[in-house]
């Protein structure tokens, strides 16, 4: 009976003139379907766990894998952004970006916006609203994340400077203003400090430290990024030991999820060997103080190689 009250309603739809389903469908996704899950917010799970970083380091596809895990239920959209843009909406918006528990009694629920990591403010908000949630960190080489990241802004249309300007421009020029860092919302959305922040996102240690006046050591896992994209069963191994739940499936495809962009073909003959070569200087100090301090390093030759995300 389901089956032929769905093909009517299927056929019935196709009857529809297309402006029409596609207004239909408009108003679905910017207001019916927000509303149903807004007025569901209660049945709906809330995290316990977030993987905040870093950007261009894997996190779309941990986010993929960590969906298919059986006891695990994750968040329906990648990068909910509520304690940095967001921050200003209620636990009830914050709770319906969450799968009902109906559908997923997982007591094991996560999230991803690699923002958190590199947002100033972002660990004393996560800290205030859950305190005892479990933090997983990846990490990729600072070089090659930074070309990453500049090769994903530029393909958007998002970066008219070369490599080397927009290095110089971050290291010089003042940073996006503080009011707007900490208001959130659509300016911060298009800011510098969220779009264009190729070095500053790069200087893990101080992030990490950040986190960590905020949350015990305990309750962070960091990992490499290059772990992940060459070992992903075994990496995977060991993020679910650290979130109390059975191994992946052997049904899951370690894909790489968000692969890297290449240089629009106006830009394609960009020399970025200067580039590299500068942040390879920049960072420097910084890698040092995170092999000292977190155990985490990569072979300098890495630097600026094209790598996962």
């Amino acid at each position: 009976m389901a089956n032929f009250t769905r093909r009517i309603v299927v056929s019935l739809w196709r009857l529809l003139p297309l402006r029409l389903r596609t207004l239909l469908k408009s108003v679905d996704r910017g207001y019916l379907r927000p509303t149903r899950r807004f007025a569901t917010s209660p049945f709906r799970g809330e995290p316990t766990f977030f993987i905040i970083g870093a950007m261009k380091g894997g996190t779309t596809s941990l986010y993929r894998y960590l969906s298919e895990a059986p006891d695990v239920a994750m968040a329906m959209v990648k990068e909910v952004e509520y304690f940095t843009l967001h921050h200003d909406r209620s636990r009830a918006w914050y709770r319906s970006r969450f799968p009902l528990r109906v559908n997923n009694s997982s007591s094991v629920r996560g999230e991803a916006t690699p923002y958190y990591l590199f947002h100033p403010y972002a660990p004393a908000r996560l800290a205030a609203a859950y305190p005892d949630a479990k933090l997983i960190v990846l990490l990729r080489e600072p070089v090659a994340r930074a070309v990453s990241h500049y090769v994903a802004m530029a393909a958007s249309g998002r970066e008219p400077l070369t490599l080397a300007d927009a290095v110089r421009r971050e290291m010089e020029e003042p940073g996006t203003p503080e009011e707007i860092v900490r208001a959130g919302g659509p300016e911060l959305e298009k800011s510098l400090h969220r779009v264009n922040s190729y070095v500053g996102r790069g200087f893990y240690a101080e992030q990490l430290d950040r986190w960590l006046e905020c949350f015990p050591r305990s309750a962070m896992f960091i990992g490499r990024s290059e772990d992940l994209f060459d070992r992903p069963q075994l990496f995977m191994e060991e993020v679910s030991k650290f979130l109390g739940v059975s191994p992946l499936p052997g049904s899951v495809v370690y894909e790489v999820h968000n692969p890297g962009l290449r240089l629009p073909l106006s830009r394609a003959d960009e020399d970025l060997t200067g580039a590299v070569e500068a942040l390879q200087t920049i960072y420097k100090a910084s890698n040092a103080d995170l092999l000292d301090r977190y155990g985490i390093g990569w072979d300098e030759t890495i630097g600026g190689a094209s790598l996962g995300e």
